[in-house]
């Protein structure tokens, strides 16, 4: 039960619309790549491509290489796309993969983040003194 007494600022709708878009262009993205061509999801993939991502990130930490430029990174500057960091990509993908999920599952995750944010507002500091 929410203890806080906080006031709660809600995301705005142009947020929530603008998550929803992205979910749809990802998803196409990787409906277009060759992905989606089952009828029933496997759960199972998704979340060890999620779980992929983070471990990925995780190591680019761990090997002090978060800032370095990442492996794609010469080859998205001369298509024009712009560099980026092993930590830039890394956390691009994870957003990418979770959008796809929330996609092929039917979930709305603007409302899903609109809400979950609204209520975490509201819950008390650290959530009652968690370490992390």
């Amino acid at each position: 039960m929410p203890t806080s007494k906080r006031k709660v600022k809600k995301v705005a709708p142009i947020v929530q619309k603008a998550l929803n878009t992205l979910q749809c262009h990802v998803y196409g993205v990787a409906k277009t790549s060759g992905f989606h061509s089952r009828k029933k999801p496997n759960v199972g993939n998704f979340v060890a491509n999620l779980h992929s991502e983070v471990s990925e990130f995780w190591e680019a930490y761990r090997k002090n290489q978060i800032d370095d430029l990442c492996e794609k990174s010469e080859k998205c500057e001369q298509m024009g796309f712009g560099t980026l960091t092993n930590g830039e990509e890394e956390l691009a993908d994870i957003l990418i993969r979770v959008l796809d999920t929330a996609q092929t599952l039917g979930i709305d995750i603007g409302r899903a983040v609109r809400v979950k944010d609204a209520y975490n507002q509201t819950r008390p500091y650290r959530h009652g003194n968690k370490r992390a």
